[in-house]
């Protein structure tokens, strides 16, 4: 069989079956510059490619409200014991103090981007606009082109917590 054949049997393009008959991936010979592909090797990798797509993927389901909850724990737990630290000041050293005091201000950072995307998914929340509003300014410093704050506001809340959590993680690091 040609190319175009093949291509549309196997559901790659064109090009890509070139590549294959090139590398030897499927058995193929080339006649007067057009490759002539063996449709048993093509099914046996088609068949190939369906084993490698057909696992499970991982369904992961977020519970928002729990990292919510770990977002404010965190920034809890984070609460420096005394006031300002050297490490806070112009030109003080980085030390343990500076670490807590970055990490707690990612997670208490959090926990807000999980309440506003709360009421941003809730169009019958008295300050639904709002809280889209101010997801859309976030998202555009954090760099978003297109943000949807009902849909996307709970990644951008996660990122945040995943931040909450490096900068905890490395306080015990810098000790």
């Amino acid at each position: 069989m040609n190319t175009a054949t093949a291509a549309t049997q196997a559901g790659v393009t064109i090009p890509t079956i070139r590549t294959w008959c090139r590398r030897g991936v499927i058995a193929a010979i080339k006649t007067a510059g057009r490759w002539i592909v063996d449709a048993a090797s093509l099914a046996h990798r088609i068949a190939i490619g369906a084993m490698r797509t057909t696992r499970k993927e991982a369904t992961v389901t977020t519970d928002h409200n729990a990292l919510a909850t770990e977002a404010r724990e965190l920034a809890d737990r984070l609460t420096p014991k005394r006031g300002c630290h050297p490490a806070d000041r112009k030109g003080g050293t980085r030390d343990r103090a500076s670490g807590t005091l970055r990490a707690r201000g990612h997670a208490e950072h959090a926990a807000a981007l999980f309440d506003l995307a709360d009421k941003a998914a809730n169009p019958a929340h008295p300050d639904h606009e709002w809280a889209g509003d101010l997801l859309n300014f976030h998202a555009t410093r954090a760099g978003h082109i297109t943000f949807n704050p009902a849909t996307q506001g709970y990644g951008l809340a996660s990122a945040e917590l995943d931040k909450a959590r490096t900068a905890a993680a490395n306080i015990r690091s810098i000790g």
